[in-house]
């Protein structure tokens, strides 16, 4: 008499594993050589970062007091200071006098 359970698509050992078709996987690697669409930033970093800021306060300026100006506010500070991180890690650092 033969088990049921020995039919079943589940596999039960990992040498049964290897028998089952890959679904969803590309055989010929195909998916894994598709090249991304990826477009690059217009601005650089540094003017994304101080665009960003001038309009937060701006936004900031148009608001009564409150905490969505405060939330603004705050967002143009931590622009700011990520534009200043930005500058000081891209610059060449201090020159060594010979």
């Amino acid at each position: 008499m033969k088990n049921p359970r020995s039919t079943s698509p589940v596999p039960t050992k990992v040498k049964d594993a290897t028998r089952l078709p890959m679904v969803g996987f590309a055989r010929d690697n195909a998916a894994m050589t598709k090249k991304r669409n990826r477009t690059r930033p217009t601005l650089p970093l540094q003017e994304r970062l101080n665009k960003f800021t001038r309009n937060a306060r701006a936004a900031a300026k148009k608001l009564p007091a409150g905490t969505e100006r405060h939330t603004l506010l705050q967002k143009a500070r931590d622009g700011e200071a990520a534009a200043e991180i930005e500058r000081l890690l891209s610059s060449p650092g201090p020159q060594h006098q010979k």
